[in-house]
């Protein structure tokens, strides 16, 4: 399995290889560890991009300590975006949303 791409935001690393992302977060207590993985695309992954926020309100409006982490990945014609909260266990994988793309 060869790494593709490696992005990273804040204490987070988004690691792509051919067909999926794993999720990286650091912390003091553990150092690195898988957070979440993303499911097999279909087509090769060509690009991703990584945005993590921590800490403030979740969408519920309380606060709370955790993480809020958007996911995007470009996958053939296909743009997939994820959000993934560290807020409550277990982690929330949530699909916003998908988007055929003309960007060759």
């Amino acid at each position: 399995m060869k790494v593709q791409i490696i992005k990273a935001h804040h204490n987070w690393i988004a690691v792509a290889y051919t067909h999926f992302v794993t999720g990286y977060r650091l912390t003091d207590s553990c150092g690195w560890y898988i957070v979440f993985q993303s499911p097999v695309q279909d087509s090769a992954i060509e690009r991703i991009a990584l945005n993590a926020k921590t800490g403030g309100a979740t969408s519920s409006g309380t606060n709370s300590t955790g993480t809020d982490v958007m996911l995007g990945i470009a996958s053939g014609p296909l743009v997939r975006l994820w959000a993934f909260s560290t807020h409550t266990e277990p982690l929330r994988r949530n699909l916003i949303g998908k988007n055929t793309t003309l960007y060759r």
